[in-house]
């Protein structure tokens, strides 16, 4: 990366490419690429390519800013990186066009727009160190307080309620619920996202998107009463 970077950075280092070998279905900036390996924390890689210019809030066509993967990919140092330099640069760290950083790490899908990205926060085990980073920059409490119900909603079920109405605010769109409309509009996106539009079978896989997820973080009771 050192080596890129010196040769022509003014170049590569905003430029989105496609990497077959992670997925053919998006191209991604080097920063973008970087958050997206499952290696470990490139803490020190993202220094480097935000010390030659990359840009932050740049995002992928999934409408994914490399903050969201570092949240999703629980990787808290280039989180915080990313955050540092956006509050340098007097920008807002955003996930995506449609998410809230801190409900993107509760596993909240609703309203993104691409499958595989609901498909990893499916499978995303809330992180009380994520959290810990995420919260300061939280200045809505009812984005907190959506935070901490989406959790507590999923704890609270036992195995024959997890595919309850409650479960909705882990993952479930306003769509999916027409005569409850306004108060989910409210409770997830505070007037900030137009509402999609599912079929019946979307709707059905979202319902089994939450009850995977909810089953997952019910099996790590323990780590996630530690986020609580």
């Amino acid at each position: 990366v050192a080596n890129l970077i010196e040769r022509g950075n003014g170049v590569i280092v905003n430029s989105s490419v496609v990497d077959p070998s992670i997925t053919s279905a998006l191209s991604w900036t080097p920063l973008l690429a970087s958050v997206n390996n499952p290696n470990g924390d490139p803490v020190e890689i993202c220094r480097m390519l935000i010390g030659c210019g990359a840009e932050l809030m740049k995002p992928d066509e999934a409408t994914c800013t490399a903050f969201y993967y570092a949240i999703v990919n629980r990787y808290t140092k280039s989180a915080a990186l990313i955050i540092q330099e956006c509050q340098a640069q007097g920008l807002e760290p955003r996930t995506s066009d449609v998410t809230i950083p801190l409900l993107v790490a509760m596993g909240a899908h609703a309203f993104n727009s691409s499958d595989s990205d609901n498909h990893r926060l499916e499978h995303l085990l809330p992180d009380v160190n994520v959290i810990k980073l995420l919260l300061p920059i939280t200045t809505d409490l009812r984005v907190a307080r959506a935070a901490y119900q989406i959790l507590w909603d999923k704890l609270s079920c036992n195995d024959t309620q997890r595919d309850c109405p409650e479960l909705g605010l882990a993952g479930d769109r306003p769509s999916n619920r027409p005569n409850d409309h306004s108060q989910v509009t409210e409770g997830w996106n505070f007037g900030k996202f137009p509402c999609p539009t599912l079929t019946n079978d979307e709707a059905v896989k979202e319902r089994g998107a939450i009850a995977r997820h909810t089953t997952l973080c019910y099996r790590h009771e323990v780590e996630c009463r530690e986020v609580l």
